[in-house]
């Protein structure tokens, strides 16, 4: 047990050094008698470190040359970049990026996250590309990248930051979505979740409840997440046989008093909303309330992340849940895996989500 400790010592401090650029990437790595004498361990243990480095792609050994920093090593800095132009307006990417930074720390890397949390979206968009051209600067050894949402300029920007970090060889990974309109795919690795699937059993659920004329609510220039949310809700409801009309997609600002009342303005009064997030969905049932719409008794109202104050609002929110830690966790490995083979196919993983019922649709 106590070689298990001593080992993982050295290894974990030989990791940190090497990413941090204390080894000469062209000259052999010190030697295990070398490393024996500076850690005060026995041969064995530190051949047990030196596996480990190998086998993290870390160290690889030359025949008749002896032990040298692998190419992944060589172009490695310690630092994994982090861009979520959200951070501020959704909570769940307050916890993906705590997530983040602590799976980052157990792989050796220190992360870089800068502010993009201004409420307005277009400011958020061009601190974002600041952020992409400081990390470009630095050459941080991969980022993980949210896609700008919310602005007429959302592909354009992401395209300009994804552009710079492919001038400087850095590879990067997508989380929560892409930035081109699905089915299409672009050429980078995509770590979210199965948004058609979620909003699939969201809609059958409030099905079953008894809705009959749904509703999806969704902000103007949102993420193409949110297609998939609405082709998850069309398919629900055509396999229930629930008319589905133009109207239901309504793409509003949900504070939008006029465009929430033109709901319920005709014969085909909605029972039942989905919103794209929590947070459209909070903002929602506040001005259903001012309408003097009851939830649920008139309207059942469903959101999608399971924020904190999902819990909060009054009714509580039914939602999906994310899975923020392990999205948080695969990104990082997902990036570390490109970043060692850069060769690999690009990948979508996709994670599963979890209904949460509360009052809002009781």
């Amino acid at each position: 047990m106590l070689k298990d400790v001593k080992y993982r010592a050295a290894f974990e401090t030989l990791r940190r050094e090497i990413l941090l650029g204390k080894f000469d990437a062209h000259e052999k790595f010190p030697s295990e008698g070398q490393l024996c004498r500076r850690f005060g361990m026995s041969r064995n243990t530190v051949r047990l470190a030196l596996a480990e480095l190998k086998k993290a792609g870390i160290l690889a050994t030359r025949p008749g040359s002896g032990t040298f920093l692998s190419a992944f090593a060589r172009n490695a800095t310690g630092y994994l970049g982090l861009i979520l132009p959200d951070y501020g307006s959704g909570e769940i990417f307050t916890e993906i990026c705590s997530g983040i930074s602590s799976a980052a720390a157990e792989e050796g890397y220190s992360l870089l996250f800068g502010n993009t949390s201004c409420a307005n979206p277009d400011i958020r968009a061009t601190q974002a590309l600041r952020l992409a051209r400081d990390y470009a600067e630095r050459h941080v050894a991969g980022v993980i990248l949210e896609p700008v949402e919310l602005t007429p300029e959302n592909d354009r920007i992401t395209r300009e930051i994804l552009d710079l970090f492919s001038a400087k060889n850095i590879p990067a990974v997508l989380i929560d979505r892409d930035f081109v309109p699905p089915p299409d795919r672009s050429g980078y690795d995509l770590v979210g979740i199965d948004n058609t699937q979620s909003a699939y059993m969201l809609a059958r659920y409030l099905i079953a409840r008894g809705a009959r004329e749904l509703r999806f609510f969704v902000r103007p220039d949102s993420a193409y997440t949110t297609r998939l949310r609405f082709q998850g809700v069309t398919i629900a409801a055509f396999e229930a046989g629930v008319p589905w009309r133009a109207t239901n997609e309504v793409v509003a600002d949900p504070s939008d008093r006029k465009a929430v009342a033109s709901m319920f303005a005709h014969k085909h009064r909605a029972d039942a909303i989905i919103c794209a997030n929590d947070v459209t969905a909070v903002e929602l049932v506040k001005t259903l309330h001012e309408l003097g719409l009851s939830v649920p008794g008139e309207v059942m109202v469903a959101g999608f992340d399971d924020v904190r104050f999902a819990t909060l609002l009054s009714p509580a929110l039914t939602t999906m849940r994310q899975p923020c830690e392990q999205l948080a966790q695969t990104a990082v490995q997902t990036l570390l895996q490109r970043v060692r083979q850069p060769e690999l196919p690009v990948r979508t993983i996709s994670l599963q989500t979890r209904l949460v019922v509360r009052a809002s649709t009781r």
